[in-house]
Parts: C-alpha cells; structure tokens; sequence
C-alpha cells in the first residue's frame, strides 16, 4: 500500500515518543451467533478530543469542585491529614506513564510526597500479592484492575477502603455516575474503581481505509481485510484481554474464529508496536490500540479514526483506575489520604487527565477527552465490570477458549 514519505517522516519522529501501557480489563461469558449488522449507523470518533455528552458540568463547575475537594471535613480528617504528613511519603504502584503527573499534583494538594513504582500490570500485581503473603508490604496502594479478587481477597489481605473514605465530597451522592460509588468486590469495600471508559473500538488508518466503510464489526470480514488487522494479543496481559473478551461475550466465539482466524489477524503484545503497524499503514486496522497512543499520533498528524461499530459500540471498562490497599501498608495515614483525594474530584481530574480514562465523577471537567471514550447517556454498553462473580468465574473460562482458538499461544 502507498504512503508519503512525509507521512513515514511523521510516523517516525512520534513514535519514540509513545509511552507503553496497558488496560487490564475482565471479560464475559461466551455468545453464540455470528454478529449481523445492526439498524443504527456507527460513530465514527472525530480526530480531536471533544466534550463528551451532557452529563457532566461545564469546565468552570469542575474546576471549582476540583478546588474544593476537601470542602466540609471535619476534625477527622485534619488529624489523619496531619498523621500522613508526618509519615511524609505514600508508596504508590501502577503504569509508569501515571508516576510524575499524579506524584506533582497530588503533593501539591496534600503536602505529601509520592514515591511511584512503575511496571506492568501482571508484574506489580504478583510483587504486591507476594508482599502481602509475605507480610513485608512496600507498596501502599496499587492502580490496577481486578486481579486481587482472586487472590489477596479471599486470603483476607486487603485493608478496606470504604471505611477510611471520610470526606463528604467523597461519599455516595449525585456528583458519581449512577449516583454512587463503583467497587469491583461484592462488599463494595476493597477494591474502588475510579473510573469508566469506552474501549473495544476499531481504528483505522483513514488514508487506507475508508471509516464510514466499517458500520458493522462483520464488514471487518470482507476478503480484502485479510492479512491487514492487527491486534494486541488478547493472550497477554494487556488492553487485548478487555477488548477480545468483549468481543466474546458480544459477537460469539464463531465471530472471532471467522476475524482472528479466518482473516489471519497479526496479534502483538506491545502497545508501541500495534500503534507503528497502523500509524505507518502496514496493517491501517488495528483493535484494542488504546486512547493515549491514538491521541498522540492524531496531534501530530497522522489521519487516524475511530470507529464504534452497531452491535458493539465499545464496551466500559475501568482501565488501570482499580486501587486497593494491602494489610501491612507501610504508610497508613498517608495511605488514607491518598484514597480520598483519588476518590475527590481534584485527584479524579489528575487522573482522568493523564490517563484519558472518564472519572465516574460528573463534577469534573472532561473536555481534555478523546470524545469517543466517554459514555454516551442512552447507549447500552457491555460492562466489563459488572460482578466480582463474573470477573472470577467467566472471565478465565472466556480467555481459555481465546487461547485454545489461537492455538494455545
């Protein structure tokens, strides 16, 4: 296929640039039938991020919440306040593009220092999980998604969050989405997700691929798309997971035999490497490329669309925005603060602004994302998160069929 060595000139100078990450999400239980195209048209995203929907405050409203977020606390709160700042540090694990952001605005906000332990979701998780068993804890929060239900929760070694939650703004109300606050465990007590997002998209490379020429997820199985798909391989961890378990319990197991299989989709486990593939048009589809990498080669030109097909317009998920606390946690006061303020609208803007992950808070500002991200009031979306039943029960049976379709990989 054709492209400009202007284009290839572009794609070269951002991609050293592109920060790794990874979107550790759950999947479902298996569908049976082959998708058929759906009555309504699909999104295709616009290249610039845009205010998503109208559900939340305009930027001046955020602004001020964020600003407030320690509005009405009590003498509670200033003594753990007081205690974290004589513990002077909080230990805080989680993808390495999060690390510098969120330490710099959350010590402006509190007074408190950040140390940040950056890695891999599967690799943080199995160092905090040993640490636990081990009771010699370093670390005292972890960003993830739902890999401690499995584990330390049940072994009875997470600290609940739910009770150390003290600051008015933080409790359940009209500022969440549904009116409260969201948990991945049962209890809803241990571990707090911060945030929902659309993920599970098709981007293409427009100038090889028309958009509007995607409505439905089976025009990805027209012959002329064979050996030009690309995709973060869903037997890694990794956004691939969240994505192609979506697929599953959406579109059918047949479905993903006829794309994955069928099409001879290249599979890859390496977010620079999947946005490369699509930005230099080697392979102009790509699934489960995550916002940050589209969001960076679109400011610099390069001509890429997201499209969210009728049957399956994305699905939520909560990304890396999951935290828990283990017992033991070296730093507990500064540990307690650090859980209200991410759970407060300033600690969810820095997030949300960093990650590009929605807040479930609607008293933040959203216009810094990527409009397809943001969940659309009155569409029907898969929801990753639904259970901690589901996470633990249905989520590995549908990435062993995923595994055993692609040949035990």
């Amino acid at each position: 296929m054709e492209r400009s060595k202007a284009r290839l000139g572009v794609v070269a100078a951002v991609s050293a640039a592109l920060l790794a990450t990874a979107c550790s999400s759950g999947n479902s239980n298996d569908a049976a039938s082959t998708p058929t195209t759906g009555g309504n048209t699909p999104t295709v995203a616009a290249s610039t991020p845009t205010s998503g929907g109208g559900s939340q405050p305009a930027a001046s409203q955020a602004a001020g919440g964020a600003a407030n977020w320690q509005a009405g606390a009590g003498s509670d709160w200033q003594d753990v306040l007081a205690k974290g700042r004589q513990e002077g540090t909080v230990v805080v694990g989680g993808p390495a593009q999060l690390g510098t952001k969120l330490a710099a605005a959350f010590e402006k906000d509190t007074g408190i220092k950040m140390q940040f332990v950056s890695g891999g979701g599967g690799e943080l998780s199995s160092r905090f999980d040993t640490e636990a068993r081990a009771k010699h804890v370093t670390m005292d929060i972890l960003f993830g998604g739902g890999n401690e239900l499995e584990t330390l929760k049940p072994e009875g070694l997470l600290e609940p969050l739910k009770p150390q939650m003290i600051l008015p703004s933080v409790q359940d109300g009209p500022q969440w989405r549904d009116g409260t606050r969201h948990w991945y465990d049962n209890e809803k007590t241990y571990l707090f997700q911060g945030g929902a997002y659309v993920f599970g998209y098709v981007t293409v490379n427009a100038d090889d691929v028309d958009p509007a020429s995607i409505k439905s997820w089976n025009d990805l199985l027209d012959p002329k798309y064979k050996g030009k798909i690309i995709c973060y391989d869903p037997t890694s961890n990794g956004p691939g997971q969240g994505a192609v378990g979506a697929m599953a319990a959406v579109l059918g197991m047949d479905y993903l035999k006829k794309l994955f299989v069928d099409q001879q989709v290249k599979f890859v486990a390496d977010n620079d490497q999947l946005a490369q593939a699509v930005a230099h048009g080697d392979y102009p589809i790509a699934l489960a490329l995550i916002q940050q990498s589209i969001n960076k080669y679109q400011s610099q030109g390069i001509n890429l669309k997201v499209v969210l097909p009728s049957e399956m317009p994305g699905y939520l998920t909560s990304g890396f925005g999951v935290i828990r606390e283990a017992k033991g946690a070296p730093h507990p006061n500064a540990a307690q603060v650090f859980i209200n303020w991410y759970a407060s609208a300033a600690g969810a803007q820095a997030y949300q602004d960093i990650m590009l992950e929605s807040s479930n808070r609607l008293d933040v500002d959203k216009s810094k994302l990527p409009e397809y991200t943001v969940p659309k009031a009155g569409v029907k979306y898969f929801d990753d998160d639904l259970n901690e039943d589901f996470y633990v029960n249905e989520r590995q049976k549908d990435i062993d069929k995923i595994t055993q379709l692609l040949g035990g990989r």
